[in-house]
């Protein structure tokens, strides 16, 4: 009866440590599918009225309080140059539950390019053209983080 006990306690012990071990590493997938967030204002932008687009944009800095160690780099990678965002057709009507408008375009870091999505919105306020909005790129191999995908917010007037 003892040695059935142990027998019994041996193997809860080892489907308890396989079972560990493979939700571990599932959730570590997981984590690292989640876009991190990161943000900006804008230096400079241009507004088309015609088209109700914000065509350019260029920012010095990008900071996070959770995420100064992928800051420092996507600032390293720029050079400590500006950063710059181009669109490269019209906006169109975005559906979303936080932005109206959205164009594609290229993300500018350093000598990187990256294809983005831009939502946003634009208002104005006091004859002040006012936009906030959403880069989400892929940093792929160039950045040593463990995100794949970061969300740049941007906020200009």
């Amino acid at each position: 009866m003892g040695t059935i006990l142990k027998l019994l306690y041996a193997v809860a012990i080892s489907l308890l440590l396989v079972s560990c071990g493979g939700n571990s590493s599932a959730e570590n997938e997981v984590i690292s599918e989640k876009p991190v967030s990161i943000f900006a204002a804008a230096t400079s932008f241009s507004f088309e009225r015609e088209d109700y687009v914000i065509s350019n944009f260029t920012f010095e800095k990008v900071e996070s309080p959770n995420e100064l160690m992928l800051c420092n780099e996507i600032m390293e990678l720029s050079g400590k140059q500006a950063m710059s965002f181009t669109a490269l057709e019209d906006a169109s009507d975005y559906d979303g539950k936080d932005f109206s408008r959205k164009v594609l375009g290229v993300l500018v870091i350093g000598r990187n390019e990256f294809k983005v999505e831009f939502l946003f919105n634009v208002k104005k306020e006091n004859n002040e053209v006012l936009f906030a909005g959403m880069l989400a790129f892929n940093v792929g191999s160039i950045i040593k983080s463990e995100f794949n995908v970061v969300n740049l917010y941007v906020k200009g007037k």
